[in-house]
């Protein structure tokens, strides 16, 4: 591995004569020579007849054919046409010019005049004598022309490209056949070619017959059909793969360098024009192939190498893929610039990019050696050494006479390239298919694992069910015991029940027989899923069973405002072989599932018959229809308790399905037709009638669901008290379907449920008025259980209780304006659910507005985050306790009092702020101008002592010097003139501090104009310090004697620091009013602000402006405008005050 490493990085120096050559190769020069000289190889020379010989030149007697001894010339009296098929003309005589000019002015072809054509454009002629052609069907194949017209005698028999130029057209890939016949021998041929600036070929044309021709072509070509073959199915097969596996890129990659290579070798087949005439034209696209191919040869090594290199990798497969396509657009809309792209600058580009390859490739194989980086290296190593023979095999023949070759080199010096794309393809499909067999040997482990997974989740779901089986039946004996209890306490067992009392009770009962009901259910699952269910079929009236059904739950259905119909004809001879407590069961579970989910309408059971002896029983309803999300999971045991919405177990529908199953027939469920949701089922029907007994029983059911349809709606009627009553001898095996309340009593039972709560109404009410401006709480579940139990709890507090069955209410309560404290919201609600009710309610209301305690039996953390998501306060778990429940109400209740009466402090602090804002403010006012007139005091004070001090120093000094004069007067009168000279100037000088100063106290106390005053420090700047300003002076409104002066003294601050220290030449000043504020702005061109402290004069200003409210920004000009100088700005915001 540490050899391969080394040879990789040795392939950088082979790539410098590799790419040239793959580049050549790929535009199809090496193409033409190949078959040029493999033609002229069958014939060494032409037989000519005048029998001279051979030589070197282009035009001469001779020519190079190929690179073999072979091919050396022979001279033609001793050739003939069976023993050399297949001749290159030579001897060609050339002319410049459109029209063809006299023998004298015709010229031979040389080499030399071969070389001088690549300065030539325009037209071009070459003629000769055409030699002893063959006896049957002869041609002259001509090769690297793009337009071309030929002539025999004059008389044209070949164009082609000359009338209508075709510019997408690659020369070297083109095959020109031109036909000839026996009797043209001895005629003169010409040729017309349209030149443009290139040499002339070094093989150009072969003359023989077709067949042989042909049979040359096919025995060169087929091995270009077989790697083009191998290349396209690999690209298939990878393609596949990757259309499957959309994330593994290393297909990707393979397949588009597949393609490339395959479309490559295709358009090599030179043969494939005698039957596609214009395929030329696609030969002129294929050299985009090499830079796709290149790109796609990156992108491989960048998913093949992982992490290493990445960002490198792609960089070059960005560049790459930018130059690939510049070079697909430049082939349609510039041929000449495509043309350059390729030949000229593409070189450049691969020597780069696999000199960076070469050297990533080798450090990654020196420090990661495994079976894969072995094939990457394999198949890199041998493209570049075959590359590099195909170089010095084609293009550098001479040197297949100074060399001793291998035969085997020899023979496969036309296929160097292509075996070795084949071998690098190879190797990077080795790589792809070591991936694919560590993906097949994970896969099988995972199986494994899998298989050992699955053994112990059988065992897992056995303890389950035994533990279902176990519970479920110790739970039997307790639920008994308290619906019994409860029943005779109903009775009057222990002594009379008032009306309250027996509301609570028959809410125990209720609770008691649903519970039951789930454990039958969990027992009658866990039969069917060992096959232990036992049936009892006999023939039973569906208009009876359904009678019963509907009887029993029309209470439940009228609560809701729905009406319920058993739309099955009496006397209409059906019957269905079932057993009629299953039967009764079925229909329990979907009667249930459609007033459940039935907001308004009609609940109808119907039955007919149906083909092969069947009969179909439907329930339908108008409620919103089964989602299709929904439906994928609807007869999944327990998928139900898993969603968010509508409640239950999911235990119906599941138990209904394998019941009819088990019984022969069928069940459906889908849309209805008008709305609402269809659930049919079919059942074997009865061989025979019922008995008349049935049928007097369906008559006196359907008696007493007429008598319950037409008397009016309990308030709040409670779950359905039918149950499945076992016989404890046959628990497991066999269950029957009896009601803890017959029908014949649903009356009783339906007053005893209104009276009770009519009783609790009447409590509740009581309460409310007790306690004036109680809080208001809304209560929502669809569960009229549920609900009691929150207004039993919450009985006792000074709360008044609102009601509603589902979210729909709940919504519609809000939006009519009911005046909430509190919401209390079940989460398992059919239609919309408790989370999707809290997220509407937190569209128009806030948490604090209105507080949201959501109640829900699911108490992962899941389920509890999604509710605080929606919007929730808090989240109380079922079963909670009365005390529990209270204290979460009343933290809410409080928060919310809390946060309300905050928001009025909040809103009276703010008013108070405001207040004293106002005031502040003109207090700051007022004490900026007694600072102003403190600080014009001071600035008198220091004035006058300045004078005092300057004259007093200047008139002692004079003093001074005048005595010194004095005394020199008689000995030295010089110096005693020198004396009072610099007396004089003293004086001069005391004077000259005495006017300024008097000056500055007459300024102080002078009216002040600030646009005058600004427009004099402007001119006077400008005069003095020989300084450009640019200033436009705006309007400005009425400003107070301060503000004034502050904008005064900031433009001569400015202006001096800008001159002193910051040595500019250039200032730009700007004053203006916006939006109750005065912006003052001073930008220049000298260095810009520093670090250090300001100075005296700035701190000053700086002061002023900030007792007068406003700001100051001293800093540089960069970024302001492109292209000019740094500079520094002074900026300066300042407040307009209402008083001036």
């Amino acid at each position: 591995m540490r050899r391969l490493g080394r040879i990789g990085a040795a392939g950088l120096l082979m790539a410098l004569a590799v790419l040239g050559g793959w580049g050549l190769h790929w535009i199809g020069e090496g193409t033409a020579i190949a078959h040029a000289s493999e033609m002229a190889a069958e014939s060494a020379a032409e037989a000519t007849a005048d029998g001279t010989k051979g030589s070197s030149s282009i035009g001469g007697d001779g020519e190079k054919a190929a690179p073999t001894a072979a091919n050396r010339p022979v001279k033609s009296s001793g050739l003939d046409w069976d023993r050399y098929p297949v001749r290159y003309l030579i001897n060609w005589q050339l002319y410049l010019g459109e029209e063809p000019g006299q023998d004298a002015e015709w010229q031979p072809l040389d080499e030399a005049a071969g070389k001088r054509l690549a300065e030539y454009e325009g037209t071009l002629w070459l003629k000769r004598e055409l030699p002893a052609l063959p006896p049957r069907d002869p041609y002259l194949f001509l090769f690297e022309f793009k337009h071309v017209e030929v002539f025999v005698d004059g008389k044209s028999v070949y164009e082609f490209n000359m009338r209508k130029p075709d510019k997408y057209m690659n020369p070297a890939a083109a095959l020109l056949p031109v036909r000839l016949s026996p009797e043209d021998a001895g005629k003169t041929v010409a040729i017309k070619l349209l030149w443009d600036h290139k040499p002339m070929p070094s093989y150009w044309n072969n003359i023989g017959d077709r067949f042989t021709i042909f049979k040359s072509m096919i025995g060169r070509d087929w091995k270009l059909i077989v790697y083009s073959v191998i290349f396209l199915v690999s690209g298939t097969v990878s393609l596949f793969m990757f259309l499957r596996r959309r994330q593994e890129l290393l297909y990707f990659w393979f397949t588009m360098l597949t393609y490339c290579a395959g479309i490559g070798m295709i358009t090599l087949i030179i043969s494939m024009q005698w039957f596609f005439p214009g395929i030329y034209r696609l030969y002129y696209f294929r050299d985009a192939l090499l830079t796709i191919g290149v790109t796609a040869n990156i992108g491989f090594y960048t998913v093949a190498l992982g992490k290493e290199y990445q960002r490198t990798y792609r960089v070059l497969i960005g560049v790459m893929g930018a130059y690939s396509a510049v070079t697909v657009a430049a082939s349609f809309i510039h041929p000449g610039f495509y043309v350059s792209l390729i030949v000229q600058w593409l070189p450049y580009i691969m020597l780069a990019l696999f000199s960076v390859m070469t050297y990533t490739l080798a450090r990654y194989i020196r420090h990661k050696r495994t079976r894969e980086t072995f094939w990457l290296g394999f198949g890199y190593v041998f493209l570049l050494i075959f590359g590099f023979l195909h170089v010095l095999m084609n293009y550098f023949a001479f040197l297949q006479d100074r060399f001793q070759w291998p035969r085997l080199v020899l023979e496969l010096s036309p296929h160097m390239l292509p075996i070795g794309i084949l071998l690098f393809l190879f190797s990077l499909a080795m790589v792809i298919f070591g991936r694919f067999s560590e993906v097949h040997r994970q896969l099988q482990r995972y199986a494994r694992e899998l298989a050992s997974k699955n053994e112990e989740m059988a065992r897992y779901d056995q303890l389950k069910d035994d533990f279902l089986r176990n519970t479920s039946h110790e739970l039997r004996t307790p639920l008994h015991g308290i619906a019994g209890l409860t029943e005779s306490l109903l009775d009057g067992a222990a002594g009379p029940v008032d009306g309250h009392m027996k509301g609570n009770l028959q809410l125990i009962l209720d609770s008691s027989n649903r519970l039951l009901r789930l454990v039958n259910d969990i027992l009658d699952l866990y039969h069917m899923m060992h096959r232990d269910l036992k049936l009892k079929p006999e023939p039973v009236d569906p208009r009876q069973a359904a009678g019963v059904v509907a009887a029993a739950l029309t209470p439940l259905a009228r609560r809701k405002g729905l009406a319920t119909h058993v739309g099955i004809p009496a006397n209409n001879g059906l019957a269905i072989y079932a057993d009629p407590n299953r039967l009764e069961q079925i229909l329990y579970n979907l009667i249930g599932n459609a007033i459940r989910y039935t907001v308004e309408g009609s609940i109808t059971v119907v039955a007919e018959p149906a083909e092969g002896g069947m009969v179909t029983v439907a329930v339908e309803d108008t409620g919103p229809g089964i989602t299709p999300e929904r439906m994928a999971t609807l007869f999944q045991p327990f998928a139900a308790a898993e969603s968010s919405s509508g409640g239950g177990t999911g235990l119906g529908l599941s138990i209904t399905k394998q019941l009819v199953e088990m019984q022969g027939g069928t069940f459906a469920i889908g849309p209805r037709p008008g709305g609402g949701t269809r659930a049919s089922f079919t059942l074997p029907a009865a061989p025979a009638s019922p008995e008349e007994s049935a049928a007097e029983g369906a008559a006196a059911a359907l008696t007493e669901l007429a008598t319950l349809a037409r008397e009016p709606a309990a308030v709040l009627p409670l779950a359905p008290a039918f149950d499945d009553a076992r016989d404890d001898a046959a628990a497991g095996s066999e269950s029957g379907w009896n009601s803890a309340v017959a029908p014949d009593d649903a009356d009783a039972a339906e007053e005893r449920i209104h009276a009770g709560q009519e009783a609790r109404e009447i409590d509740a009410a009581t309460a409310v008025e007790g306690s004036s401006g109680a809080p208001t709480i809304l209560l929502v579940d669809d569960e009229p259980i549920n609900l009691q139990v929150l207004q039993h709890f919450l009985r006792g507090e000074p709360y008044r209780l609102v009601q509603a069955k589902d979210g729909q209410e709940a919504l519609r309560l809000l939006e009519d304006g009911e005046k909430l404290n509190l919401v209390l919201l079940d989460v398992m609600m059919p239609v919309l659910t408790g989370y999707e009710v809290c997220q509407r309610i937190r569209e128009r209301w806030t948490p604090n507005e209105l507080p949201i305690i959501l109640l829900s039996a699911r108490n992962r953390i899941v389920d509890m985050t999604q509710g605080f998501d929606a919007g929730a306060n808090d989240y109380l778990s079922k079963p909670f306790s009365q005390g529990e429940l209270l204290a979460r109400v009343h933290i809410q209740l409080k928060l919310a009092q809390f946060h309300h009466s905050l928001e009025e402090q909040v809103v009276l602090r703010t008013r108070e702020l405001e207040e004293a804002n106002r005031i502040l403010a003109g207090s700051v006012r007022e004490t900026a101008e007694a600072l102003t007139e403190v600080s014009v005091l001071e600035e008198r004070n220091r004035i006058a002592h300045e004078m005092h001090d300057v004259v007093g120093h200047t008139l002692t000094a004079a003093i001074v010097q005048l005595e010194a004069a004095k005394k020199l007067s008689d000995r030295d009168f010089g110096k005693s003139v020198e004396r009072l000279d610099v007396s004089k100037e003293l004086v001069r000088k005391g004077l000259d501090e005495i006017r300024r100063a008097v000056r500055m106290l007459s300024d102080e106390g002078a009216p002040f104009d600030l646009s005058t005053a600004l427009n004099e420090l402007i001119q006077d700047t400008r005069d003095n310090a020989g300084v450009t300003i640019f200033y436009k002076p705006e309007p400005l409104p009425p400003l107070s004697g301060l503000t004034q002066r502050v904008i005064y003294h900031a433009l001569m601050e400015g202006m001096t620091n800008g001159i002193r220290h910051g040595r500019c030449t250039t200032f730009a000043f700007e004053l203006y009013a916006e939006d109750g504020w005065i912006y003052f702005d001073l930008g220049n061109d000298g260095d810009p602000y520093g670090t250090a402290r300001p100075g005296f004069g700035l701190t000053s200003m700086m002061e002023r402006v900030h007792l007068l409210g406003g700001s100051v920004r001293i800093g540089s000009r960069s970024g302001e405008d492109a292209g000019a100088p740094e500079g520094c700005r002074l900026a300066i915001a300042l407040p307009l005050s209402d008083e001036r």
